[in-house]
């Protein structure tokens, strides 16, 4: 029994020395988002002005006022 914990030990451990030598790389998704609603020509232009578009987060519902508002439906796209 002795043998098989330290067999069980010795691979954690060598876990534990490959995560430290090689380490995650961790990358946010989660920044610089914008979101405006309708559709919009050229946003792949250089020159296409964002600056009023409403800055948000990930995750993001763009119909999360539409349960609540006084306007019949959901908006769902253009």
């Amino acid at each position: 029994m002795n043998k098989i914990m330290l067999i069980v030990l010795i691979g954690l451990l060598s876990c534990f020395h490959l995560n430290a030598s090689n380490p995650r790389i961790v990358t946010t998704l989660n920044e610089s988002w914008k979101f405006s609603k309708g559709d919009s020509q050229n946003v792949l232009s250089d020159e296409f002005d964002d600056s009023n578009w409403e800055r948000v987060t990930i995750p993001h519902t763009w119909n999360r006022d539409d349960a609540v508002d006084e306007v019949p439906g959901y908006y769902s796209g253009f």
